[in-house]
């Protein structure tokens, strides 16, 4: 019996030319576009290495998915940038968090951004931080601190190092009476967990304008009323209680 031979459709062949072609950049692409060289501008210490060495072929890479993965395993990295330089260069331009506080106990160490983000300490870098005393129960870098007044005070600094400058050099938590005590040279600032940061950072800036004019800075500004209270050297404040009116605190106290 003959066997009768049927001739290929024009489907057919572009389904076979398809597969093909599939096959051979897939053949091709695995020696011609292996990642050979990796460039990063910025800190390369903040970036997580793990990441990058999961990474084989450039023309294959997904560059949203590396994006996602890089700044989810480096606690310092804000944004990346991922450029392909064919046949065999990936670039990273790295957008790193503003470390501006410094948190340390007894076994952690960690920087924080204004949002909270725990950083790990890097070894080329040095920042002029303030340092925290208050309680963090997280201590995993790339957790997000949940003390509200942490991230209140954090708020407070990054708002006050963008409008007067660097002054604070401690934030101190008041847990029970939810106040957040700022310390610069000379002064000590109360505040509310409740404030404004802008609307309190730009009072306080008017303030010590007023000072530096004056040439004398009072010991304590309390800025937890409607009107800040000034109480001069000397006069020991109760911190650790609010006052119900702002005139029981402004006894033995300027007030403006």
């Amino acid at each position: 019996m003959r066997r009768r031979i049927f001739p290929l459709t024009a489907f057919s062949i572009a389904v076979i030319l398809l597969i093909t072609g599939v096959s051979l950049i897939l053949f091709f692409s695995e020696s011609l576009f292996q990642i050979k060289t990796v460039t990063i501008a910025g800190n390369p210490e903040t970036v997580n290495t793990s990441v990058l060495s999961r990474q084989k072929n450039l023309l294959l890479l997904s560059q949203n998915k590396l994006k996602q993965e890089l700044i989810a395993a480096s606690p310092w990295i804000e944004d990346v940038e991922v450029k392909k330089q064919f046949p065999s260069t990936l670039q990273l331009v790295i957008h790193e968090r503003i470390a501006i506080a410094e948190y340390q106990d007894e076994a952690n160490r960690f920087f924080l951004d204004k949002t909270g983000r725990l950083m790990p300490v890097l070894s080329v870098k040095n920042f002029n931080t303030v340092q925290v005393f208050c309680s963090i129960a997280e201590k995993s870098t790339g957790q997000t601190v949940t003390n509200q007044l942490v991230l209140h005070g954090l708020l407070l600094i990054d708002a006050f190092k963008k409008t007067v400058g660097n002054e604070i050099f401690k934030l101190t938590c008041q847990e029970d009476v939810k106040t957040i005590q700022l310390s610069l040279p000379d002064t000590t600032v109360l505040v509310s967990a409740d404030s404004e940061p802008e609307k309190t950072v730009s009072s306080l800036q008017l303030l010590l304008k007023q000072f530096r004019i004056e040439g004398n800075r009072p010991e304590t500004i309390d800025m937890r009323f409607e009107k800040p209270v000034l109480i001069p050297n000397g006069i020991e404040v109760p911190v650790l209680s609010i006052p119900e009116t702002s005139e029981e605190a402004s006894q033995d106290a300027t007030k403006i």
